[in-house]
């Protein structure tokens, strides 16, 4: 959690959390959160409709994306949402 500090999660609803100042997080397991600090930016997965694993970023910052907020991607819409902690 320190500055510019990394988290990653592998399995299918994990969870990684990287909150220092502009950390980075990557969760690959499907159904899997994640949430950065001020400045960071997250990889989250899920499965596209070809069968294959893609991936959607979120940017603190963009696109709605708070700080210190958990986010996953919905399985419906194929978007990032904010989820309970």
């Amino acid at each position: 959690t320190g500055e510019r500090g990394a988290a990653s999660a592998t399995g299918e609803r994990g969870a990684a959390s990287a909150t220092g100042l502009s950390s980075c997080a990557c969760a690959s397991g499907i159904d899997s959160k994640c949430r950065v600090g001020i400045h960071g930016a997250f990889l989250l997965a899920y499965d596209h409709a070809d069968g294959s694993r893609r991936y959607k970023a979120g940017i603190v910052g963009e696109n709605g994306i708070k700080a210190n907020v958990w986010y996953r991607v919905n399985a419906s819409t194929l978007e990032l949402e904010e989820v309970p902690a």
